[in-house]
């Protein structure tokens, strides 16, 4: 009787740690968005989802195989930044043991930036004007979003054009000349225009009455 009470005891005390450990066992976590869908290197993207920690460093958040900052968390939300070097693929978070991968993949676009200077032109200017260019490249699509903003001049003409570092090059692509900033939306480039992007090869050049050549420019670097 007392062994048949024993067995009892044993199974029933093996069924409440079975019981507990299942219980105690935490919750896998969910993606199921992040805002915005696209953006630059250092950007910041908002994941929403369940089951994050609280605690920022214990959210491990991957754009595609590349470890992101995690900034802030709730239980449902992870701010992070985008890493410089992350390519467009899906984002993962991983809480303890356990790894949510988003539905949908997160495009990463290029980044190019420019200051332009009529110490940059080739011979340089006296131009007093000054502008800065910023070019958001969509991989997929090959095609860029650029924005001018400038001052200290009035423009007649703008352009991109092809040429590197200290040299001129003939204009690729016209802006339609408006109070700043310029906007200009391409099309679809070409492989070669893309490589040439790419490598540095394109700079913002603004025009005006004094100076007709090219008052200010500046060199499209990627970030």
């Amino acid at each position: 009787m007392r062994k048949l009470i024993y067995l009892v005891f044993i199974g029933m005390s093996i069924a409440l740690l079975n019981s507990c450990s299942v219980e105690s066992a935490p919750p896998a976590p969910t993606i199921t968005s992040f805002t915005p869908t696209n953006d630059v290197g250092g950007a910041t993207v908002t994941i929403t989802g369940t089951n994050f920690s609280t605690t920022p460093a214990n959210n491990i958040v991957k754009f595609k195989d590349v470890a992101a900052i995690v900034t802030a968390s709730t239980a449902t939300s992870i701010t992070t930044t985008i890493p410089a070097t992350a390519t467009t693929g899906t984002i993962s978070v991983t809480v303890g043991t356990l790894t949510a991968i988003s539905p949908a993949s997160f495009r990463v676009d290029q980044l190019y930036k420019a200051t332009l200077r009529g110490t940059n032109e080739v011979p340089p200017t006296t131009s007093t004007g000054t502008g800065t260019a910023t070019l958001t490249y969509n991989l997929e699509s090959k095609i860029f979003n650029v924005s001018v903003a400038y001052s200290g001049l009035t423009l007649t003409v703008a352009h991109i054009h092809k040429g590197a570092f200290g040299t001129n090059g003939g204009p690729v692509f016209p802006f339609v000349v408006t109070a700043s900033p310029l906007i200009l939306t391409s099309a679809a480039l070409t492989a070669a225009q893309e490589t040439d992007l790419i490598a540095g090869s394109y700079y913002v050049n603004l025009r005006n009455v004094e100076f007709p050549a090219g008052a200010i420019r500046g060199q499209l670097i990627k970030q």
